[in-house]
């Protein structure tokens, strides 16, 4: 499964690396693509905060799970799908958009690559995959 993270969306991230994770224990690839405001999450030292881009009525409860830790924080579920296999890439122009360099990123990351190069690879690779649009 390739999953596409457009979005800084808090529980829409937390949902979608849930998801990963769960297909990755089952034993299907998992490939993660950030990109647009999704690429955020994967900048140092932002990849818990809680912003305005996640929709209101979550907003104040998710702020205090994540300080609380009673909630996934995204940092945690970023580390844990990397040590069990999962791919994940970081897109060059979301990362030129918002000025971030490669320094700036989590640690827990693949590489940075562009869309069209990761899907050429899983196709010339003989891959069934799925992409999912978050």
């Amino acid at each position: 499964m390739i999953f596409v993270i457009a979005t800084p969306s808090y529980h829409r991230v937390m949902h979608c690396l849930l998801t990963a994770l769960s297909a990755l224990t089952l034993g299907v690839k998992v490939k993660l693509f950030f990109t647009y405001g999704g690429i955020l999450r994967l900048r140092r030292g932002m990849t818990d905060e809680v912003w305005e881009e996640t929709e209101e009525w979550i907003r104040g409860r998710l702020r205090e799970g994540v300080r609380r830790e009673s909630v996934n924080r995204i940092s945690d579920l970023l580390e844990d799908l990397y040590s069990l296999g999962a791919e994940i890439y970081a897109c060059p122009s979301a990362m030129a958009f918002h000025n971030i360099s490669r320094e700036e990123l989590v640690d827990c990351i693949t590489g940075v690559r562009g869309i069209t190069p990761l899907i050429s690879s899983a196709i010339s690779g003989g891959e069934d995959f799925t992409i999912v649009y978050v």
